[in-house]
This record gives C-alpha cells, structure tokens and sequence, in this order.
C-alpha cells in the first residue's frame, strides 16, 4: 500500500507535484475527495485579521481549487474520466449559518460555487 502527503494549505507547485507523485505512484486517480477544511479563529467580520482570513480561504477554498485542478487535469491528459467530490457544509448554504465563522462561511459557499463552475468546465470530458 502506497500513500502520498499532500498539503492542502502549501503553493500550487508542491500541491501540484503531490498530485503528480500520487499520479505515478497509483497509475491513475479514479476519485478525489476533499474534505479538508478550518475553521480559523471564532470572530466576527469586524474582528477578524486579514492573517486569518487568507489562512482560512487558502485551506478551505485555494487548496481544493488547486488539488482539483492538478487531478482534473491528469483525468483529461489521459482521457480518462473520474468524479471528484468536494466536501463543503451547512455554512455553505443560504440556510446555514455559523456565528464567528465569516472567512468559513464564505470558503464553503465558495466551494459549491467552484464544483459547480469545474463540473461545468470538465463534465462533458467524463470528470465530474
């Protein structure tokens, strides 16, 4: 059994390298998930630093942006077709609301917003 780190929070060259090394080590990726996300410091908008709001929305939203893009990119290369299921929240959602959480509100109603975008974008080409 093979197993490949990736951090979700680093740059888009070493997500991108990750993705690759995982690429190689398995042949192929029939499914991504992503499910890694923060919730950053409890504060209201008014009180949150820009520090922890990037820190935030660069795990949350950068980093599933990046290692679905580097997957989604390999899945096409090779002509083959794979799902890739983003894992977002209730605080994603018109109806769901987490007092405190601004910055993470506001990754995972970005989220839904990017599967949507990227489904569009890769779905006739059998990612999804």
């Amino acid at each position: 059994m093979a197993a490949v780190e990736l951090d979700v929070s680093a740059d888009d060259s070493s997500i991108q390298k990750s993705v690759q090394k995982a690429w190689d080590a398995f042949g192929r990726i029939d499914a991504l998930i992503n499910n890694a996300g923060v919730r950053g410091t409890v504060a209201s908008a008014l009180e949150l630093s820009e520090e922890e709001w990037n820190n935030t929305l660069k795990t949350n939203l950068t980093g599933t942006w990046l290692v679905s893009k580097y997957v989604s990119l390999c899945m096409r290369n090779a002509d083959m077709g794979g799902s890739i299921i983003n894992i977002s929240s209730i605080a994603g959602l018109n109806r769901g609301y987490l007092p405190g959480g601004p910055a993470y509100n506001c990754s995972k109603g970005a989220i839904n917003t990017l599967s949507k975008n990227m489904d569009v974008a890769f779905g006739r080409e059998g990612v999804a």
